[in-house]
């Protein structure tokens, strides 16, 4: 009984039907493969700072960043609030997908913090830039 229960436990970046409100972070830097992307926005969680949300035009992917793993949202699952540039996103086991990634990199760029991590099944580089705040201890 005791494996069913704990094979039964969710993702640790959030519970099923639990809802995480985002940021819009204005001045972020974004790169694939080290180069600029034409349409994208970054978003930091409220209350979990080691939670990245990155919008690829359509695509959503939910980095975390203490846990070092990448989760696919469904777009369906990330709501647009109409007033201000912020995000809401209700976790669901439906909407999302466990994404392979490898060579995570933490690091202090001046005033920035850059997370860069390989996506391993498409062989890209996604790198974020964020400014640094003095709530993200967890990155050092």
């Amino acid at each position: 009984m005791l494996l069913i229960v704990a094979s039964g436990s969710s993702h640790p970046a959030a519970a099923a039907g639990e809802q995480i409100a985002f940021k819009r972070q204005a001045t972020a830097i974004l790169k694939m493969d080290n180069k600029p992307v034409k349409f994208w926005e970054v978003y930091v969680a409220e209350k979990r700072g080691h939670l990245v949300l990155v919008q690829l035009g359509q695509r959503y992917l939910l980095l975390d960043t203490k846990e070092k793993e990448i989760l696919e949202l469904d777009p369906g699952a990330v709501e647009h609030k109409p007033k201000g540039n912020d995000v809401v996103w209700e976790r669901s086991p439906k909407s999302e997908k466990l994404l392979e990634s490898e060579d995570w990199a933490l690091r202090k760029i001046g005033p920035a913090i850059s997370i860069k991590v390989r996506l391993a099944a498409e062989g890209r580089v996604l790198e974020v830039q964020l400014p640094r705040t003095p709530d993200w201890g967890w990155v050092f």
